[in-house]
């Protein structure tokens, strides 16, 4: 036995596929809030 395994590279970059999720459902927020917007906008017919 040469001791204990070496644990391996450490994480030293950010976590893309947490920023990815945060990023798509920013997008998808905004899509609703577009959505909601334009549909309570009043219009007015003379």
């Amino acid at each position: 036995m040469a001791g204990a395994p070496s644990p391996g590279l450490p994480v030293t970059g950010a976590a893309a596929g947490v920023m990815a999720a945060v990023a798509g459902a920013l997008v998808a927020a905004g899509a609703v809030l577009l959505v909601v917007t334009r549909r309570r906008r009043i219009r007015f017919t003379a």
